[in-house]
Parts: C-alpha cells; sequence; structure tokens
C-alpha cells in the first residue's frame, strides 16, 4: 500500500505525464482560491459583520466622490463590461488563430467567456442587491455578487497576462506582467466600488472567481497538451 501511495505522490510532482506537477500545482491554486471565496460567499449570504463594513465602504465613496474623478472612473467601468471584454478576448483569440497556437486559443476563450458564463449563474445562486444610495451615480437592477466587470477584468488580464508570461524567461518582466495585470483588475474593481455599482466583497469575490476559473482552464489546457505529445 505505501509503495503504491509512494508512486502515487511522486507521479504528481513530477513533469511526466498527463497529470504531473502543473496537474497538481493547478488543482491546489484552484482549492485554495475556493475556500477564499467559499469564505467572502459564506458571509455575503449570512449579512454578518463583512457585509456592515461593505456598508460602511460604500457609502464612504458615494460621499467622498470627485467630480474630476468620476469620468474617469465612468470610462474604465464602460471599457470592460458587456461589450468591452468580449470584444477584446475575440480580438486575442484571433491574433492567437492567425499565429495558429489553438493551445492558447482554447485557454483564452474558455477563460474568458467561460468565466463571464459562471459568473451569471453566480450572481443567480447568491442573489444579492445591489448598493443603496440616496444620490447614486448608476442604478443597476441586477444582481451585485461577484462583480461582472471585475470578473471580466481579471479573466481577460491574467490570462493574457500568463500568455506574456509564458513567451519570456526574464523573471523581472514577468513580475512587471503580472503587476500590470493585477493593477488593471484592481482599477476596475474600484471604479465599480466608486460609482456605487458593487459592493467591496463583490469585488473581492470576483477576483478570487476569476482566478480560480483561470486555473482550471489552464490546468486543463496544460493536460490537453500533454496528452496529445502522448499520443
Amino acid at each position: 500500500m505505501s509503495r503504491r501511495v509512494y508512486h502515487f505522490l511522486r507521479a504528481r510532482l513530477t513533469d511526466d505525464g498527463m497529470f504531473g506537477r502543473h496537474f497538481s500545482i493547478g488543482t491546489g491554486i484552484f482549492s485554495a482560491i475556493t475556500l477564499l471565496f467559499a469564505g467572502i460567499a459564506v458571509h455575503v449570504s449570512s449579512a454578518n459583520g463583512l457585509t456592515a463594513f461593505d456598508d460602511r465602504v460604500s457609502h464612504w465613496f458615494n460621499t467622498h466622490g470627485s467630480p474630476a474623478l468620476t469620468p474617469f472612473m465612468f470610462g474604465v467601468s464602460a471599457m470592460h463590461g458587456a461589450i468591452g471584454i468580449p470584444l477584446m478576448s475575440i480580438a486575442f483569440v484571433l491574433l492567437l488563430a492567425r499565429l495558429r497556437d489553438w493551445h492558447w486559443c482554447a485557454a483564452v476563450a474558455g477563460t474568458t467567456f467561460g468565466g463571464m458564463l459562471l459568473n451569471i449563474g453566480l450572481k443567480y445562486v447568491f442573489r444579492r442587491g445591489r448598493p443603496s444610495f440616496t444620490n447614486p451615480l448608476v442604478n443597476i437592477a441586477t444582481y451585485s455578487f461577484p462583480s461582472g466587470h471585475t470578473a471580466g477584468a481579471t479573466l481577460f488580464y491574467s490570462v493574457l497576462a500568463a500568455y506574456l508570461m509564458s513567451r519570456t524567461a526574464s523573471v523581472g518582466m514577468r513580475c512587471a506582467i503580472a503587476a500590470l495585470a493585477a493593477a488593471m483588475a484592481l482599477l476596475v474593481g474600484l471604479s465599480r466600488i466608486y460609482l456605487g455599482a458593487h459592493y467591496l466583497s463583490d469585488v473581492a469575490g470576483a477576483i478570487l472567481e476569476g482566478l480560480a476559473w483561470l486555473a482550471v482552464c489552464l490546468t486543463a489546457v496544460a493536460t490537453a497538451r500533454r496528452y496529445g505529445r502522448r499520443d
């Protein structure tokens, strides 16, 4: 029995085979992020101290908005909505198709479009209402958790970063790419909180959702690529 366990663990930690180190790392990342998402989701559903903190943050932004900053936040939000993210994703997929990089085509399409469908499903699972203000900047009737704009930005910029990072061996360049992708996702999330469209936990949940789904898609594509090489 111990020999079988040893060989199983050894296979999970080597670079050989379909379910080697890449699969173990991907599964571990997905599991850790999913646990964090579940923790936020439980607090959102139970309306406890986290939701009270959400209200304080939302009302602070609502009362401290800047006339000079508001148009910029509207612009950031509009660029990453139901039209912007799909258009950028389609353009990226077409570029990869032109390069005949089919595995990355599948990774990008699965990450962005699959992740947005997942986001819609999660909204209907939790059915959380939007923030409410006396003088709101936006009025939205759809559900709030997790943020669709933030999820879309996280999905798109993270898979773009993963692709670019796979094309360079420079540690410094990889760190810069990852930092820029994170900054873009956080900026979109901040714009949604600033405009009063979402709570802080909506944005945090969306980022975690996007990263978890990215782990699923990249792991699946890497596994499929190894299966193809085995054949």
